[in-house]
């Protein structure tokens, strides 16, 4: 198992190729993942990689969840026998469910794990989803391997149930749910408490990855809410900007002024304004405004690595050949100048083998040149 582990880790995703992997590990890398050599020759004998796949088939994969997380567990405990302190904070765990990255096949659908972390990373119990069912019968036997006492569990509004509640209340543990509007009685209930009357807790504002997001919170403690052991409502208020959306609009703004300035006013159907599904593309001020220019509008796919080469090659380019030769640089405006005048040059001046070794703006005069040149007739 040491060996198999170690196979995914350096990129084996099927049976087969974790067989390979441990048929061509060195012999200081099978020693490592625990193969003991031949007490005469030294010498390591590793299983087939048939062999390999017949025991990864007959796995109990809930068995081998349950003895890993009860292992990383035991790990995460101080010496003393217990996680902390308990009289002074509770142990945090999240639950939640996720997708397996490449097991969706042609004739099987995506495996779908729910699983226990601990919030300093640790995963403590792991559980696969049954194809036709969905997280919630999983809830219960997911955390029943685990000691719950002096615990607060997370997760998100699907694990809002008053089963789920009633569960954890049972087992000695705490919980955060999250109400939204796929629970209407209590999301209801909730809602009507009188919000206006309890004091702001904690405001925050903070400015990242081009967003500007403001939270606030409030607490409160309400005897009447139908959900076992709740007491204490937490609200929270969070408002979101993309600035990034006026920086696209501005360099959309910017192209069409190039067109008009150059004599090639964009019509409505002609231009298409493709990108990937960055929140600030995904904007409806974005939106609007390509629909008021007439230019259509599209979004690739999710993880698709060729979908967007186009721009993320010229990226590199700018990367290369601009911000990595002259850095250090020292302000944001030294920056911005720079790229400005890289940008003219990569348009007029830098030469294009795959466009015939002329810059892009001589490539696309010559092609409005074609569209109209004057054609010549001849009548008989």
């Amino acid at each position: 198992m040491g060996a198999a582990a170690a196979s995914v880790l350096t990129g084996a995703r099927s049976p087969a190729a974790i067989g390979e992997w441990i048929t061509d590990a060195p012999r200081w890398v099978l020693r490592a993942v625990g193969f003991q050599p031949d007490p005469l020759t030294g010498s390591v004998t590793v299983p087939h990689s048939g062999t390999v796949r017949r025991l990864l088939g007959r796995l109990d994969g809930d068995v081998l969840d349950s003895v890993i997380g009860a292992f990383l567990a035991a790990k995460a405990r101080s010496p003393d026998g217990d996680s902390r302190d308990r009289s002074r904070s509770l142990r945090a765990i999240a639950v939640d469910g996720k997708t397996v990255r490449g097991s969706r096949t042609a004739t099987r659908p995506a495996t779908v794990l729910l699983a226990a972390m601990a919030h300093t990373g640790e995963v403590l119990a792991q559980r696969q989803i049954a194809d036709k069912s969905n997280e919630i019968p999983a809830f219960a036997p997911l955390l029943d391997t685990l000691d719950l006492t002096g615990t607060v569990i997370t997760a998100d509004a699907l694990h809002t149930q008053h089963e789920h509640a009633a569960y954890l209340r049972e087992r000695g543990a705490h919980y955060l749910a999250i109400v939204k509007r796929n629970h209407p009685g209590i999301h209801d209930r909730v809602r009507r408490l009188p919000w206006r009357d309890v004091t702001l807790d904690a405001y925050d504002r903070t400015r990242a990855h081009h967003r500007e997001e403001i939270r606030r919170l409030k607490t409160a403690a309400f005897a009447h809410l139908d959900c076992p052991g709740a007491r204490p409502a937490l609200q929270v208020v969070r408002w979101r900007r993309d600035l990034e959306t006026v920086f696209v609009l501005d360099t959309l703004e910017m192209a069409v002024w190039q067109h008009d300035r150059d004599e090639h006013p964009l019509r409505p159907g002609e231009l298409i304004h493709h990108s990937d599904a960055g929140s600030q593309y995904t904007s409806f001020r974005l939106a609007e405004h390509l629909d008021t220019a007439g230019i259509a509008a599209s979004i690739g796919s999710v993880g698709n690595a060729y979908d967007n080469a186009l721009m993320e090659s010229t990226i590199g380019l700018h990367e290369t050949e601009l911000i990595k030769p002259q850095r250090p640089w020292r302000t944001l405006s030294e920056v911005e100048l720079a790229t400005a005048e890289w940008v003219d040059w990569y348009n007029h001046r830098r030469l294009h083998g795959e466009i015939g070794h002329v810059p892009p703006g001589e490539y696309e005069a010559n092609h409005y040149k074609k569209l109209t040149k004057p054609q010549v007739t001849t009548t008989i």
